[in-house]
């Protein structure tokens, strides 16, 4: 029988290309594949940019080099064009678990951009703006990486007549991390991530989870995987399974130990056991950490019986406690909770805050970003806080002020069902870089078992927060855990709305918009109320108050907004009085309204920086003078 003759594929020898810096004085040395095309950019007249490619196959297995060069002369638009293409390389190394670092030898630095292919493969990008901007790209198959590495730390540059030094003179670079949860870890090389699917029904993982393997498939190896979109659950009910079971210990994985571990000022939930059956059967471990986004973060860690554990950030041999309760602080967001005081004593709601709020001196503080604040008051700090607001007596006193100004109210809505009240304000404030912006707040109070409970919502005025409000409004129950308002209050018959600054209040019978328009510095169109006999009354403000005689600014500027890109009518002469005293500020025209019905629009400072505009069809009765106490004509 003849032996049997195995042809092996040696590679070949490295080619090389040399760069010199534009203004001389430097050299640098790369290794390529052996054959390499050049071509020069522009194509005629003195070269720009060089670009030399190459490829070779070894086994089937190739490995490819591309070399791109500035040369000296480079123009301005060429060279941004040529800085382009470098930081497009670098990306594309640096993305999906790709890294890059920057590499200093005597004053010559490259970045080194790397990724690890999880089913093998590299990718290297060399670069570097200068002394020599350019960059070289190498990629590898599998099979191909320890020459594609060969390659790369064969780089050697020279300046200034020194002899040939190494570019990688450590070898390949270390310092690459790896952000777990937010704390950096010492990994072998950037590898690329692999995305995996998990099994919902036999593994409970609920989101997508990116795997990333820091092994060699051998006695012993581990990984990194981040859990996107998972549940909120307890660490207790997380440390029931594997984590996450989708790094696969396959098949039939079993805990045998699960504990808490120290580990850079966090708690780490540590767990143990094997997988595999008989002859093939492993060991595995895994430490999990959750950050405030609720995503989780697990070093998984595999070993034959009689190998050691391989070499990791991770506290192995740390001597562990039970796990005992939580030991993650959740985050912040939209939780139902139930104050309970004792007994009937219960109040419940759905809102985005804290995860546990704690009370101090009779407050839950349940939120207090600068976006959103939200308590909850009981007992002696419910009494406090209703204080001066005559709720007992089925009406709600607002107190009133002298004239409009900045941080004083300028409309509430307010209602009583049973033992249960809402109240919603707004004032106009200053944002942190001192815009006029406006607020709003809301107010819940109930009584329970005999204890009182209000909670209280704060936050810029938008149609977002309004919508918060109100879905938080609505969520709250009492003890019987029925909700206290059927409906969300504002604008529903038997509400009231109140006007403090315009010393005006209205019986609720149509909803009022929810958001104030601001019409430049200081001032504000409010909502726009319907009377019973379809006259719109529509109030706004002017805390600026700096109105001058002839002009009327704030009255143009409300006009202007309810009437845009409509030309009205000369102004008419009329007589507005209060008391017998004529109303000096007032202006009555008549416009098309978007129906094409002709209006009469008369406007009018009540108060002082207090405006009412009245918007009308024509030839219908002056009714409101009588609602808002102003005399009959």
């Amino acid at each position: 029988m003849l032996p049997l003759l195995v042809a092996l594929v040696m590679p070949g020898a490295f080619g090389s290309v040399t760069l010199e810096s534009p203004g001389g004085g430097a050299q640098l040395d790369l290794p390529t594949v052996e054959a390499m095309t050049l071509t020069a950019s522009p194509s005629d007249g003195p070269a720009q940019m060089k670009t030399w490619k190459g490829e070779e196959a070894v086994g089937g297995k190739k490995l490819s080099c591309t070399i791109r060069a500035a040369m000296p002369g480079i123009t301005d638009a060429n060279r941004r064009l040529f800085d382009q293409s470098v930081e497009g390389m670098e990306k594309e190394a640096q993305r999906d678990g790709g890294d890059s670092l920057i590499v200093e030898r005597n004053g010559f630095k490259v970045r080194l951009s790397a990724r690890y292919f999880t089913g093998g493969g590299v990718f290297f990008v060399e670069s570097a703006r200068g002394p020599i901007p350019y960059y070289r790209a190498i990629v590898a198959e599998k099979g191909q990486e320890e020459r594609a590495k060969e390659m790369l730390l064969g780089a050697t540059f020279r300046d200034n007549g020194s002899g040939w030094r190494k570019v990688y003179e450590s070898g390949f670079p270390t310092g690459w991390t790896y952000s777990f949860a937010g704390i950096d870890i010492s990994i072998p090389r950037p590898q690329a991530f692999e995305k995996l699917t998990a099994e919902k029904t036999r593994d409970g993982i609920d989101g997508t989870v990116y795997y990333t393997f820091y092994g060699d498939g051998g006695a012993s190896s581990w990984g990194v995987s981040d859990l996107y979109g998972a549940k909120r659950e307890t660490v207790e009910e997380l440390a029931r399974r594997p984590l996450p079971r989708a790094v696969d210990y396959s098949p039939s994985p079993r805990i045998a130990r699960v504990d808490v571990v120290e580990w850079r000022g966090q708690k780490l939930l540590r767990q143990s056991g094997v997988y595999g059956n008989g002859q093939f059967e492993r060991d595995w471990m895994s430490f999990t950490l959750r950050d405030g986004n609720l995503r989780l973060y697990t070093a998984s860690l595999t070993k034959d019986k009689k190998a050691a554990w391989p070499a990791t950030p991770f506290p192995v041999e740390a001597v562990g406690t039970p796990l005992k309760g939580e030991i993650w602080a959740m985050p912040a967001g939209t939780y139902a909770r139930t104050i309970d005081l004792g007994g009937e004593a219960k109040f419940s709601y759905t809102l985005y805050g804290a995860y546990a709020p704690e009370a101090k001196d009779d407050v839950f503080t349940l939120s207090d970003e600068a976006y959103l604040k939200a308590e909850v008051f009981v007992r002696s700090a419910a009494r406090k806080t209703t204080d001066g607001l005559n709720l007992d007596g089925g009406r709600f006193v607002a107190k009133a002020h002298d004239r409009a100004d900045y941080r004083k109210p300028i409309d509430y809505q307010w209602k009583r069902e049973g033992k249960s009240w809402w109240v919603s304000l707004r004032w106009l404030g200053g944002d942190n870089q001192r815009k006029p912006t406006v607020y709003r707040e809301e107010i819940v109070g109930t009584e329970q078992g005999g204890e009182p409970f209000v909670m209280r919502l704060w936050a810029v005025d938008t149609d977002l927060n309004a919508s918060m409000f109100r879905d938080a409004v609505l969520s709250c129950k009492g003890a019987d855990g029925q909700p206290l308002f059927k409906e969300y209050p504002a604008g529903t018959i038997g509400a009231e709305y109140i006007l403090p600054l315009h010393k005006q209040r209205f019986p609720m019978t149509p909803s009022v918009s929810t958001i104030a328009a601001r019409l430049g510095e200081g001032n504000l169109l409010l909502s726009g109320y319907p009377l019973p006999d379809g006259v719109r009354v529509v109030p706004s403000l002017n805390v600026t108050h700096e109105d001058g005689a002839k002009l009327f600014p704030h009255i143009g500027l409300v006009l202007g907004a309810l009437f845009p890109d409509t030309k009205p009518s000369s102004d008419k002469k009329f007589k507005l009085t209060r008391g017998g005293k004529e109303l000096v500020q007032r202006v009555r025209r008549e416009y098309k309204n978007r129906q094409g019905k002709d209006v009469v629009v008369t406007a009018f400072e009540l108060e002082p920086g207090a405006y009412i505009t009245i918007v009308q069809q024509k030839g219908q009765p002056e009714s409101w003078r009588t609602t808002l106490g102003l005399d009959k004509p």
